[in-house]
């Protein structure tokens, strides 16, 4: 049977299964209900914002999480799926249920149930809050999720700022890299640099002058360029061929058209 009850927020829990402590200080006292449950019945967001998941990072997880319990439960919203098994999606806490999932010994879940949360968009958000504030999403996942947004508000572009809390001038570099050169992209998605400034400066070193961007790219993918120096190369190459092209336009303005009479 399921234990269900009103948890006792920010105090120490036991639970059936043995997990040392739950803390829950993070979510709101009056909106959420404490459930055990069994781990097949808690599923994944297929439009969670995050895609890319670490093996190596989630068996560390599975491990600590044997060792210590499930030190903070996973936030579900009440979903039944079709297949009759799956009945609560995860809006935070996907990375933790992936790791329990590995385990044998880990069989059932400490999960907050936030039914006051229907709303999509407010789902969406604060799955980017929570992803962005552990830096989990790649930034090219963090430039998708704000795309999302974005089209949710139907494409008011104060309102998705507002909604998602940053700059109007982060929030347009970052939501310009959906429409970055591939390179740039599949660099982003690996995680080598998280600066967006690096990456749009990638992006427009790719838009004149392919050539060098890739060269650039490599030299960072095998660590030829520090990691602080990144951004300050990228940027000293981005001014250089803008000036040589600016060059070019002024010699080619100042060569006279010359006629020749037959």
């Amino acid at each position: 049977t399921m234990s269900e009850k009103k948890p006792t927020w920010g105090s120490k829990t036991k639970s059936v299964s043995g997990q040392k402590r739950v803390d829950v200080r993070e979510f709101e006292a009056e909106a959420g209900v404490l459930r055990e449950v069994d781990k097949n019945s808690v599923f994944p967001d297929p439009t969670q914002p995050r895609q890319t998941f670490s093996d190596e990072a989630l068996t560390e997880l599975k491990e600590s999480i044997e060792e210590n319990g499930l030190l903070q439960p996973i936030l579900v919203v009440e979903d039944a799926k079709e297949d009759g098994v799956g009945k609560y999606r995860i809006i935070a806490g996907e990375r933790r249920w992936r790791a329990a999932m590995l385990s044998e010994k880990i069989l059932r879940l400490q999960v907050v149930i936030r039914n006051d949360i229907s709303d999509e968009l407010k789902i969406l958000l604060a799955q980017i809050a929570e992803n962005v504030h552990r830096e989990n999403m790649t930034i090219i996942e963090t430039a998708e999720s704000y795309k999302r947004v974005l089209d949710a508000v139907d494409g008011d572009t104060e309102k998705a700022i507002k909604l998602l809390n940053v700059s109007k001038t982060r929030f347009s570099t970052t939501i310009g890299l959906n429409k970055a050169d591939e390179k740039v992209r599949e660099l982003a998605k690996e995680g080598v640099t998280k600066d967006v400034d690096t990456l749009a400066g990638l992006n427009v070193l790719a838009s004149l002058n392919e050539e060098k961007a890739n060269d650039v790219i490599d030299k960072i993918r095998e660590g030829e360029i520090s990691k602080n120096g990144i951004r300050k190369t990228v940027s000293d190459l981005v001014k250089a061929e803008k000036k040589a092209l600016k060059q070019n336009k002024k010699e080619k303005k100042a060569t006279p058209f010359l006629f020749f009479s037959s």
